[in-house]
């Protein structure tokens, strides 16, 4: 769907929004965007429709300003961030909407309003049904054990929070030293030796530091 910067104003001011939404919106200046988030929230186009609309619009008018490596290195940092927590965002297209941030190719604000717009509508849910309907992120697979030992009692929170830590510290620091091919399309790690290291740290089972020394060297081997 081809847009043009008269589609829109970016002194327009969409009604029945949330605060959210509506103050996000205020700090877009790009009228193709801000057009393309009022079409969809007025329901003039499905969501689809609207991310298709803005990658393409990104695409054709914009260059990326991050090398494919700093790129990987920037989601990294914000998934470790998430992973202190012991969450991870797992939506593809939040997921697209980061790396376009990192690349150089949206501002945040720009994601964040097509975020925003997203998950009032439910585009942004899990398929997962015992997810609750506005469930946008979700635990990191590797600390599902760990975090299931808590609850159970048998690992203390202070220490699973040590563990996530040290597995996200350690999983950036495999992250910078691996090889493209370690990664999948989403920029997840999924070398079986290094993830296997991860979760030995979640597990108790090896510090970081040992992690670190152990995956450092098999990634040192596969070079």
């Amino acid at each position: 769907m081809e847009r043009n910067a008269t589609d829109s104003s970016p002194d327009d001011e969409d009604r029945g929004v949330d605060p959210v939404l509506a103050m996000t919106q205020q700090k877009v200046t790009d009228p193709v965007l801000r057009g393309i988030v009022r079409d969809f929230v007025a329901g003039g186009i499905s969501a689809g429709d609207a991310l298709e609309d803005a990658r393409a619009y990104i695409d054709a008018h914009r260059v990326a300003t991050a090398d494919p490596d700093e790129v990987s290195r920037r989601v990294s940092f914000a998934d470790g961030a998430l992973g202190a927590e012991g969450l991870a965002v797992t939506d593809p297209d939040a997921r697209d909407l980061a790396r376009r941030v990192a690349d150089g190719t949206m501002t945040g604000d720009e994601a964040v309003l097509f975020l925003a717009a997203l998950v009032d509508s439910g585009a942004l849910v899990s398929q997962d049904d015992d997810r609750d309907p506005g469930y946008m992120v979700g635990s990191t697979p590797m600390l599902d054990e760990l975090y299931a030992a808590v609850d159970a009692g048998t690992v203390s929170r202070a220490e699973a929070s040590l563990r996530s830590r040290e597995v996200f510290r350690v999983d950036r620091t495999f992250r910078r030293a691996a090889g493209p091919e370690a990664f999948d399309a989403q920029l997840e790690l999924v070398e079986p030796t290094l993830t296997a290291l991860l979760l030995q740290i979640a597990r108790g089972e090896l510090s970081g530091e040992q992690a670190l020394e152990a995956g450092l060297s098999h990634i040192a081997t596969r070079a």
